[in-house]
C-alpha cells in the first residue's frame, strides 16, 4: 500500500489511474474536484468499455455504473417497461427485491417455480416475445448451478424471435457469465456486482449492461433511479479491472475447491445429495426426508436445539419442490467448526 488509495490506483490521479496505465488519455467530462458529484455518465467511456469486456461482452455496449447490485437490478427492471414489455416471467430462485419492484412499477409478474436440473427452455415455450420478458439469476442463487447448453440455446432462440432476457449475474464468478454466450444480442441485459463473487459484499459496485442503443436511456436512469456514485464506487471499478482482483478470485476458487472436497466426503457418509457447480453456494439434500419438513417450525426448532446448529432451508431460496429436505452451504465460510457443526446436524437429521 502506498497511502494514495486502498487499491493503489485512482481515477482522479493521472499518474496512477487505470486509464493512464493503458496509455489512454480520456476526455474526462466530470469534475476533478473531490467535492463534486460523480455520475456514471461522467466517467470515461474507456473505463466502462474495459469493464464490459472483462464481463464477457465482445462488442460495444451501454454500461452504467451504480452504487450497488441492488440498484443495478432496479435500473434493469425499469428498462423492461421502457422496452415495451408488460409481463415479467421470473425464473426462480431470484433476489427477493425483483418481484416486489416489478409489481410496483406496474408489470404483470409471473414467478416460475425452480426446477432441478434447471430447464429454462420449458418456460420459454408459448411466451409472446412482444409482451413478455424473462428474468433469471445466474448462477441459481443458493444452489450455485450454471445454465447448461440447452438453456443457453433456448434463450438465444427466444431473443432472436424478439424476446427480452434479463440476467442477474451479481453473484456470478468472473469468467462464467452468460454474457459470454448471449451478450452480442441486443435483447440481452445483464446486471453485475463483481465483488460479491469474491465475498467482498461491502464493496458495492453495481453494473448494468445493455445494448449500445440504450446509452442515453441508461444515463437518464442514472439520474432518476440510481443517483450519484460515491468516490469509492469509482475505486471499486478500477479494482475490478486490476490484477489484485484476479488474484483474489483465484485464491478464493482454490479455497472453495478444498471445501467442496470435504463437503462431498461428508455427503457420501450421510447419503446426501450435493447440488451446485459454481460460486460459493451449494445445496445439501438429505435423501429420504420429505421437503415439507423444511416448513415445519416444530421440526426445525427440534433439529436446531438437538444439533446446536442453524441453517437456511432450501424453500427460503425458492428451492425446487421435487428435492428432498435440504439447506444451503456457503463454502467460503468452511472451517473446522463449520465442518463439525454440519456433521452434528446430519447425525441428528438421520436419527430424529
Amino acid at each position: 500500500m502506498n497511502g494514495i488509495s486502498p487499491y493503489n490506483v485512482s481515477l482522479w490521479d493521472p499518474e496512477l489511474s487505470f486509464i493512464q496505465s493503458v496509455g489512454i488519455v480520456p476526455n474526462l467530462r466530470g469534475p476533478s474536484s473531490p467535492f463534486e458529484y460523480v455520475f456514471s455518465y461522467n466517467l470515461p467511456s474507456e473505463l466502462k468499455q474495459a469493464i464490459s469486456s472483462k464481463l464477457g461482452y465482445s462488442t460495444p455496449r451501454a454500461t452504467l455504473l451504480t452504487s450497488s447490485g441492488t440498484t443495478a437490478n432496479l435500473v434493469a427492471l425499469s428498462l423492461v417497461r421502457l422496452l415495451g414489455r408488460r409481463r415479467l416471467w421470473i425464473y426462480l430462485p431470484a433476489y427477493f427485491q425483483v418481484p416486489i419492484v416489478a409489481q410496483n412499477i406496474g408489470l404483470e409478474v409471473i414467478s416460475v417455480p425452480s426446477m432441478w436440473p434447471p430447464q429454462v427452455w420449458k418456460i420459454l415455450e408459448g411466451l409472446d416475445p412482444n409482451v413478455d420478458a424473462v428474468w433469471l439469476t445466474h448462477p441459481m442463487h443458493g444452489f450455485g448451478n450454471t445454465m447448461g447448453a440447452d438453456s443457453i440455446a433456448a434463450l438465444a432462440n427466444y431473443m432472436e424471435a424478439g424476446g427480452l432476457v434479463l440476467a442477474d449475474e451479481c453473484f456470478c464468478p468472473n469468467g462464467m457469465e452468460l454474457s459470454r454466450h448471449l451478450g452480442k444480442d441486443p435483447s440481452f441485459v445483464g446486471t453485475y456486482s463483481p465483488h460479491k463473487s469474491v465475498c467482498m459484499n461491502g464493496v458495492k459496485l453495481g453494473i448494468v449492461i445493455a445494448d449500445s442503443s440504450q446509452v442515453e436511456t441508461l444515463e437518464q436512469r442514472s439520474d432518476v433511479w440510481a443517483g450519484p456514485l460515491t468516490r469509492m464506487t469509482v475505486a471499486d471499478a478500477e479494482h475490478f479491472l486490476s490484477d489484485n482482483y484476479d488474484e483474489l478470485a483465484w485464491n478464493l476458487e482454490s479455497k472453495l475447491r478444498v471445501a467442496e472436497s470435504a463437503l462431498e466426503r461428508i455427503c457420501i457418509n450421510f447419503d446426501c445429495g450435493l447440488l451446485g457447480t459454481s460460486g460459493v453456494y451449494r445445496a445439501v439434500c438429505v435423501r429420504g426426508l420429505p421437503p415439507e419438513l423444511e416448513q415445519s417450525e416444530v421440526y426445525i426448532r427440534q433439529i436446531v436445539h438437538a444439533s446446536g446448529t442453524s441453517f437456511i432451508p432450501l424453500h427460503l431460496n425458492y428451492g425446487p419442490s421435487e428435492l428432498s429436505f435440504g439447506f444451503r452451504i456457503n463454502l467460503a465460510r468452511w472451517c473446522i467448526k463449520m465442518e463439525a457443526a454440519l456433521i452434528r446436524l446430519l447425525r441428528v437429521l438421520r436419527t430424529t
